[in-house]
């Protein structure tokens, strides 16, 4: 009569047990809106998003609605800020994996030592060797990733130079220009904020943040914000593995030009809204 289709899943933990109460479940259109969902046939309104509460109550524990639409986003988050986005749901999925483990702010790299010392790469970046990968399928708009890392400088040449790099994939989200260390155990650190304004291959990202020197006890520090045509976001695909590294390049080959990244850690705050 009304031309609905109906859709049903449960949702199972990480052990494949059914979770029975505790989640609010939301049906979202491809956009990311809340979208417009039936309790049966005839079209009887059904709350979205569906509460705990709604959830607990449904016959045996089985999310069931009907649209008029043939795929939906759904986003299910706990009560202690788990969460999980499955994209392209349809009718023939039928069971849904909530590991309830992953929290809306997730710790995903914290190194535990020193990187290898970067030396004598005068006239090219090179990689230290403290890297992190995301998983790009896992971001979403709205999740950030906080970067914060520090190189030390152990040993240095007279007047010599250290141009420095933070990549996300392939954009330089920082490059600091040269820098002159003025005292053994010289410091450069950043704090950076890289927001996901548009997830997948044409991702659009927005960084934030500071950076700062501690040369010879004098500590500069510098903002780094988006310019005004860069309010939409740099152009960056995310959708596969997403490499974060610092790179270096000194000015000079001298084998006194000596530092490592003595410290990176990546935090990924998901967006917990629904």
């Amino acid at each position: 009569m009304y031309g609905l289709r109906k859709f049903w899943f449960e949702v199972v933990d990480e052990n494949g047990e059914r979770i029975r109460s505790g989640l609010k479940i939301s049906v979202l259109t491809a956009d990311g809106a809340i979208a417009t969902v039936y309790g049966d046939a005839i079209k009887t309104a059904l709350t979205n998003p569906i509460t705990s509460s709604a959830f607990a109550g449904m016959t045996d524990d089985i999310v069931v609605f009907y649209s008029a639409e043939t795929a939906f986003d759904i986003q299910i988050v706990n009560e202690i800020g788990g969460h999980m986005k499955l994209q392209g749901f349809n009718a023939t999925t039928h069971k849904l994996v909530f590991d309830t483990k992953r929290a809306d702010v997730q710790l995903a790299y914290a190194a535990t030592a020193f990187s290898a010392e970067l030396v004598d790469t005068a006239g090219v970046f090179t990689d230290f060797s403290l890297t992190h990968t995301l998983a790009g399928e896992e971001l979403k708009a709205g999740d950030v990733v906080e970067i914060y890392g520090q190189v030390l400088f152990e040993d240095f040449n007279a007047a010599d130079t250290l141009d420095l790099k933070v990549m996300l994939a392939t954009e330089a989200i920082l490059q600091t220009g040269d820098i002159t260390p003025a005292a053994d155990e010289d410091t450069i650190s950043f704090h950076l904020f890289v927001t996901v304004m548009v997830a997948g291959a044409s991702g659009k990202l927005r960084v934030t943040g500071n950076w700062w020197t501690d040369l010879n006890a004098t500590v500069v520090c510098r903002v780094v914000s988006p310019t005004y045509a860069q309010a939409a976001g740099l152009a960056e695909d995310i959708s596969g593995d997403v490499l974060i590294k610092c790179s270096g390049d000194w000015s000079a080959l001298h084998a006194d030009n000596e530092c490592v990244l003595s410290d990176l850690r990546v935090t990924v705050h998901h967006n917990g809204n629904v």
